[in-house]
């Protein structure tokens, strides 16, 4: 990025996230419109503007953290308040998480992917799978081999992760809310615009690993 402009790879970063972010939504907005965009708020607005549901000011984020606390609070019989700083990784003891886990996709109906393996876990396979790529130009059918088994390794190690992605209750309801937010709605023909521009900056600051007023004040071309 060169004076607050994207360059080519970044756009082309920006708009598969834009096409994955519209597709976990449901969401449908024509390439011609999409090319017009200027600017990130011109982005979000336009997204919003393509939101074919009645707006409401009921609070999801507020509604998932209440879910996530009462599960978490009769899972454990616990009577300590738990609040959006409460620590997960030391409330939570490791061979008690997948379970938990479990019983919180159960209740709210999906898949929250909010375990991963231990970080130095990841990145010894990943190294792993680079030299094994580079071990193709030498011996290609065993270097072949080789990749497929880390990859599938890699693909096993990441469904059995024990760590929390996120380390407080407030960050992991942020997380689930982002990814699913849609899917989250009480009243599934309703949105609440003001927070689902909030959920657009989350996404795209973190898809494209930027913080988020960097993002918010980048022009495309």
């Amino acid at each position: 990025m060169k004076n607050n402009t994207f360059n080519k790879y970044e756009i082309e970063d920006l708009e598969f996230a834009l096409e994955e972010f519209l597709k976990v939504n449901n969401i449908i907005i024509s390439k011609r419109k999409c090319v017009e965009v200027k600017n990130f708020n011109e982005l979000t607005e336009l997204i919003i503007d393509n939101i074919d549901l009645e707006n409401t000011d009921d609070c999801t984020s507020q509604d998932v953290f209440y879910k996530l606390k009462k599960i978490i609070t009769n899972y454990f019989k616990i009577s300590e308040d738990i609040t959006p700083k409460t620590n997960l990784e030391k409330l939570v003891p490791i061979a008690m998480r997948r379970k938990l886990v479990k019983t919180i996709d159960k209740e709210l109906g999906f898949k929250t992917n909010i375990l991963k393996p231990p970080n130095f876990v990841s990145i010894a396979l990943i190294i792993i799978f680079i030299c094994s790529l580079i071990y193709l130009f030498f011996d290609f059918w065993n270097g072949l081999l080789l990749s497929i088994i880390i990859f599938c390794i890699i693909n096993l190690v990441s469904k059995f992760g024990f760590c929390f992605r996120s380390k407080t209750l407030g960050e992991i309801t942020k997380k689930i809310v982002t990814e699913n937010y849609m899917k989250l709605r009480s009243k599934k023909e309703t949105v609440n615009k003001n927070e689902f521009r909030a959920v657009i900056l989350e996404w795209f600051s973190d898809r494209m690993d930027m913080k988020k007023h960097e993002l918010e004040n980048v022009t495309f071309n």
